[in-house]
């Protein structure tokens, strides 16, 4: 009976201990002189926040998988290693004959450390193919030899909530509307292929599912699933997801989702998630996202577009664009473009009528910009920051007497809507009729400080009233380019003085204008 040996043999290929003793006898010395070589295998290998040897990890992946003595035949040995500083270190291994195992522990903190666990764990898997061999051994051998074998690891340690033991893959199954299936509890079984009509139910899949209306897998699925109506993934998974009206789905999965109507991800999501309405992962989110109404990521590296509006409760790095409102609670590394911006901490760009951020480094472009702080420029009808604050300008000008202004200081540029009242017969110097009339405007301009010191340079635009009606379409259109220095007398208080060109014509077009000198002298106050 050649039982006994190859038990035996399994033993030895899976217990350490038990091969240092048998290496220690002479008999064995012979067989242990030459390292047995690795099977035919390939590596899939990814790292987030460590620099890890690849070439270092190799090695000792191979040294682990020949001292398994993994039997030939069938196809090659696939391993697939995930590590996240800070995270999991998640172990992948398909065996020749295509059974799948997966384990996961925390990973090392220093990257160096990286090759030899994740090469322990490949061991580990690679062995468990023997597991139930090794248990009905174990009942007969004696406490010495049992005593030999490492115990396994701990349950917390060896398997992560999120990822369901792995099953043994199974061919083909069809599903009317489970439990109503060819094949028998298929919710713990692991198929290449599924075809529904109503509703099927899965344990996990490598291959695709398919599905006239509702797809479910509940746990790890590779390749594509579709639902007619929808579909309904409960583990980790990569490749693509399509439901004709919704997706629910947890874990992470790397691939494409798509719906026609609404996407719930619960868990990291890598590449394209788009829906007809409404699109929402409560992980962190690396790619595009998009829908037609709204969309809402944990944190978005990549881009995120919605017809509506696009939240993201963390940071967002890329591009995040809406109709309504694009809202990042955290900061911003990229460019927000929508109606309303909602940025902390924003490097790049906020376009938009309403933009609101933090400290700003970089460009807010709109009617309304509102900041922390401005290292760039907040060009706007109100660029409104902290830093720069506001100023309420009066002054008196020969041309329209009296003057009063709101300046929103950004950086070196302010922005200032005015107000201007002439009652005709005050007016110092005019060549127009002697009656009331009033302009509202605009300025931009730039500042040059010096000290206590400081020159305006700006250009102003405004249109005249005909009396105390006001008709755009007949107002007197006024041009005004102007050089003002200023000094600072107190902290809240200043005093400038200067003049420049006037230039002004009907509204219909410059015939009948003329340009004349200026001279203005005010005060700036807060």
């Amino acid at each position: 009976m050649r039982t006994a040996p190859i038990v035996l043999s399994a033993l030895l290929s899976v217990a350490p201990a038990a091969r240092a003793t048998a290496a220690d006898s002479p008999a064995a010395a012979p067989a242990r002189s030459t390292e047995p070589a690795a099977p035919p295998w390939s590596l899939r290998f990814e790292a987030q926040g460590l620099t890890v040897d690849e070439g270092a990890l190799r090695s000792a992946v191979a040294r682990e998988l020949a001292r398994a003595r993994v039997p030939a035949g069938g196809e090659p040995v696939r391993v697939a290693i995930f590590v996240a500083e800070g995270g999991d270190l998640s172990v992948r291994y398909r065996s020749p004959a295509g059974t799948e195992l997966a384990r996961s522990v925390a990973a090392p903190a220093r990257a160096d450390e990286v090759p030899e666990a994740s090469a322990l764990l490949v061991g580990n898997l690679a062995r468990d193919e023997a597991g139930a061999l090794l248990t009905a051994l174990a009942r007969q051998q004696p406490a010495s030899a049992a005593a030999s074998t490492p115990p396994p690891l701990p349950a917390a340690e060896s398997t992560r909530s999120d990822v369901p033991p792995t099953l043994p893959l199974d061919s083909l199954n069809l599903s009317l509307a489970y439990p109503l299936t060819l094949r028998g509890d298929t919710e713990k079984r692991h198929f290449a292929f599924e075809l529904g009509l109503f509703y099927s139910r899965i344990g996990a899949l490598s291959g695709a599912a398919l599905d006239l209306g509702v797809s479910r897998v509940d746990g790890v699925a590779h390749g594509a699933q579709v639902g007619g109506l929808g579909y309904w993934h409960g583990g980790p998974g990569d490749g693509a997801r399509l439901g004709g009206a919704f997706g629910l789905s947890s874990g992470r999965f790397d691939g494409v989702s798509a719906t026609g109507l609404a996407t719930l991800h619960a868990g990291p999501m890598a590449g394209a998630e788009l829906a007809g309405v409404t699109s929402i992962a409560t992980g962190d989110f690396y790619g595009a996202q998009a829908s037609g109404f709204f969309d809402y990521a944990a944190s978005v590296t990549g881009a995120q577009f919605a017809g509506l509006a696009s939240v993201s409760h963390g940071s967002v790095q890329g591009v995040q664009g809406a109709g309504a409102a694009a809202i990042a609670w955290g900061d911003v590394q990229g460019m927000q473009i929508s109606m309303l911006n909602v940025g902390g901490a924003v490097q790049g760009a906020q376009i938009g009528l309403l933009n609101i951020a933090g400290a700003v480094t970089g460009t807010q472009i709109g009617l309304v910009n509102i900041a922390d702080s401005v290292k760039g420029q907040s060009i706007g009808i109100v660029p409104y920051n902290r830093e720069g604050g506001l100023r309420i300008v009066t002054w008196f000008d020969s041309t329209q007497p009296f003057n009063l202004g709101v300046r929103f200081h950004a950086g070196a540029l302010y922005m200032m809507p005015t107000f201007a009242f002439d009652p005709g017969s005050a007016a110092l110097v005019s060549t127009e009729p002697s009656h009331m009339r009033y302009a509202l405007g605009t300025s931009l301009g730039l500042r040059l400080p010096f000290e206590r010191a400081f020159v305006d340079i700006d250009v102003n635009q405004s249109q005249r009233s005909q009396g105390w009606e006001y008709h755009i379409d007949e107002a007197t259109l006024d041009l005004r380019y102007r050089v003002l220095a200023g000094y600072r007398i107190v902290r809240r208080f200043a005093a400038f003085a200067g003049g420049g060109i006037r230039q002004y014509f009907p509204q219909g077009g410059p015939r009948g204008g003329a340009i004349q000198p200026e001279f203005s002298i005010g005060m700036e106050m807060l």
